[in-house]
Order: C-alpha cells, then structure tokens, then sequence
C-alpha cells in the first residue's frame, strides 16, 4: 500500500478510495468502512484518521468539506528505551517518498522540478500547499501535510509560533 498526496485533489490510498478535497466527513467514513478509524486533534477542524504501517493518515476539514490531508510517521520504542522510527509505507508526491529520502534532497528534487519551495530548516512549503516537517534530530521529513486552500492552515504538529522561531 503507500499513500499518494496529490496537489489539487486530494489522496490516494493503494486499495482504498481516493478522498478528494470537498467530500464530506459521512463520505470519508464510508470510503474507510471496515478500518480501524480513530479521531486525531487538530485545532479548528474535524478529522478522521487512520493507521497504516508505520504511518498515521487523518482527512481534516471545516464545516462539511475534507480540506487538508495530513500524514505522519509512527514511532515506537526499540530495547534500551531507544526511539525510533516503524517501516513505513511509502507517502508519494511527485513521484519521490517523503519520508524514505534525506529530507535536503527531498527539498532539491522537488525545487529542481519546478516547485516553489520556501521555509527551513525543520519545515518546507512546497506551492504554498504542501507542509513538509521533521523534528531537529531527524534527516528525514516525518510529516506532511496538503490543503486544497492556500496558504496551508497551522498544523497540529508544528504550529504558527513554532514556524515563528523558525
């Protein structure tokens, strides 16, 4: 399975139907029928989420319409106490997986593809849609987000004040 991000429209989950941006939170619940659906916070919104291996995907909205896609890796804890990071599936944009590649060079393929892509060091907007993140000590992005508005609304995980310190 991997999970798809796709500016303009929505997301795509291998073997399950597309959510595109406008559906409703009753048409999101039936495309997810028979998955384990739990209700992650994001401030301001409804969502709906659910867990792949190794990453959590939630479909957010206001008022009726899914608006913004949001995914994110899953930690769990090795011996010793030591943290890391589960196998994944792959998330997609562009063709390039978000999370399997050092993040500098996330960042480059998708400039030298033509996107407009701002921010740093631990957050990147990519076309003013897409929200990439990553905690300081990590080389990799382990979050994205994608709006249908632009600019992308606050995230959960890294709010404005966050990006303020930036």
């Amino acid at each position: 399975m991997s999970v798809e991000l796709l500016a303009g429209y929505g997301m795509r989950l291998t073997g399950l139907p597309d959510l595109t941006f406008g559906m409703t939170q009753d048409d999101i619940v039936a495309s997810w029928r028979g998955r384990r659906r739990y209700r992650p916070f994001v401030c301001g919104m409804w969502a709906i989420g659910i867990n792949l291996t190794g990453v959590d995907v939630a479909a957010c909205g206001q008022e009726l319409a899914f608006e913004y896609a949001r995914v994110g890796r899953l930690t769990r804890y090795y011996r010793n106490g030591v943290e890391g990071l589960h196998p994944h599936e792959p998330v997609l944009f562009e063709d390039v997986d978000l999370f399997s590649w050092p993040a500098v060079e996330v960042v480059d393929f998708l400039r030298d593809s033509g996107h407009d892509v701002s921010g740093g060091p631990t957050w990147f907007r990519v076309d003013r849609g897409l929200t990439l993140g990553r905690a300081a000590d990590e080389d990799r992005f382990t979050h994205a987000a994608l709006s249908s508005r632009t600019p992308a609304p606050g995230l959960a995980w890294m709010g404005e004040s966050a990006r303020a310190a930036q």
